[in-house]
């Protein structure tokens, strides 16, 4: 049973961030973030890397702003009224820039939990005055050169991996994983890449031992934590560029709420990619470059892409949160429902099943699904999948492949489409098509890697 949001609050007034410590074993470095649910709960997250010949205070902004983006997780247990930040002096832009972060990367506990974000007492933020400011990188002598690609074994950056090959061959490049899985490690291996660097993070156990005895849980902003992580590594490894597999569908918004927009991939999304493009640059004077290689494609186009990349991709990569930790798609959720959606247009039906196991579209949790993908019925489902617009795409496109190749039309596909369609909602097979030529300008990549991709979008297309 849930305890109620007052309650926890009356009996958590401030979470407090007291600060790291740091453990080394030859060059493996764990951290330690050492936070405080008053009155009496301590939370001690842990982050394992290696980082040969770099010192503590080479570190130490890095692992301060880790540390802030941990305390998300651990404030949402109770939602205390007060975040201290003992340790640190914050200037009011820090400040400011880790409230917004906090209110937009818990929009979806928000709404889940009935809390309304807009409430001018929900959260403060204070920091210690009389403590150091938080510290700023030293500015290296050595040229960066190179590019560190956050890889997570479905199809986004698997894609991404690829097409880097090609669009720049001669350039070092190396891969991150943060708590590798068989299909992570094995999409490096498959694209070619020498083993990828590894990193290990920890949720204290404090942590879901409060959420199984009725303490708030929900979705935190887990790629805000992989773009400081990102840039930790870079810094370490002496690379330029940190480069990441988010579409310009995660930009889009599950819901309002209390005048918010809700979404899922907020911290994906192109707002979250620019605010932390400038906090870097403010904060972290020299860190790599941060941006998203695929950012002007529609998820659609994506699978579209990755389908051509060969079967080993295609049997290996997986992108279901529920079957993650059994390496397996469930078959049931609305990552599945959405994954088999957009592929089905460019895979055969053979090759369908092959990757998900089953006749994904003959079972009524994936249709669903697929209403609620389209908009058929509620809200955008909460997981990372594409916008509604691509999702009625998709299923145009996958019923004309079923019909061109006189396969089975599945009665639950055809049902949802009738449904669009008597509300008007139902795309033309032409309009369709014309989401895998889509572009947006509306991006930062670095010019010659958006012609290259874009050359690739347009010789598809035809």
């Amino acid at each position: 049973m849930t305890v109620p949001f007052a309650t926890l609050r009356s009996q958590h007034p401030t979470l407090r961030y007291l600060g790291h410590s740091i453990e080394r074993r030859g060059t493996e470095v764990k951290v330690t973030f050492h936070l405080r649910l008053d009155p009496s709960i301590d939370f001690n997250p842990t982050l394992t890397f290696n980082a040969p010949g770099v010192s503590d205070e080479r570190l130490d902004p890095f692992l301060f702003n880790l540390g802030m983006v941990e305390t998300i997780s651990y404030w949402k247990a109770s939602c205390p009224p007060k975040v201290l930040i003992e340790n640190r002096s914050l200037s009011e832009e820090q400040t400011s820039w880790w409230h917004d972060l906090f209110i937009h990367g818990l929009g979806e506990f928000f709404f889940q939990n009935d809390i309304d974000p807009s409430d001018p007492k929900l959260l403060t933020i204070e920091s210690n005055k009389s403590a150091q400011p938080s510290q700023k990188p030293h500015t290296q002598r050595e040229p960066r050169a190179g590019e560190l690609i956050l890889a997570a074994g479905g199809k986004d950056s698997s894609l991404s991996l690829e097409l880097l090959k090609t669009f720049a061959p001669s350039v070092r490049r190396e891969a991150l994983i943060l708590n590798p899985t068989r299909s992570s490690t094995e999409s490096v291996r498959i694209a070619g890449y020498a083993p990828p660097i590894t990193v290990t993070r920890t949720i204290d156990k404090n942590l879901l031992s409060l959420n199984a005895n009725g303490y708030l849980n929900g979705h935190t902003p887990f790629s805000a934590y992989l773009a400081f992580l990102g840039a930790m590594i870079a810094d370490i490894r002496g690379l330029g560029s940190v480069i990441v597999s988010n579409e310009q569908s995660a930009n889009e918004g599950n819901a309002t709420f209390h005048g918010l927009t809700v979404n899922h991939q907020y911290s994906k999304g192109l707002r979250f990619e620019r605010r932390f493009r400038e906090y870097a640059a403010r904060e972290l004077p020299g860190c790599a470059s941060y941006y998203s290689l695929i950012r002007p494609l529609f998820d659609l186009q994506v699978s579209a892409l990755f389908a051509r990349m060969g079967e080993a991709h295609l049997l290996s990569f997986r992108s279901c949160n529920v079957g993650q930790r059994e390496d397996r798609w469930c078959g049931e959720c609305p990552k599945c429902a959405f994954v088999g959606l957009t592929l089905a247009p460019f895979i055969s039906v053979q090759k369908h099943h092959d990757i998900f196991g089953t006749n994904l579209f003959s079972r009524s949790e994936i249709i669903h699904c697929v209403e609620e993908l389209t908009g058929v019925r509620d809200h955008k489902p909460f997981e990372c999948v594409g916008t509604v617009s691509e999702s009625r795409d998709a299923l145009v496109l996958t019923l004309d492949r079923f019909s061109t190749e006189k396969l089975e039309c599945l009665k639950g596909l055809s049902e949802v489409a009738l449904a669009l369609s008597a509300r008007g909602h139902l795309p033309s097979l032409d309009q369709a098509r014309a989401t895998l030529r889509a572009w947006s300008d509306d991006h930062e990549l670095p010019t010659p890697y958006a012609t290259a991709l874009r050359a690739i979008v347009e010789a598809g297309a035809r």
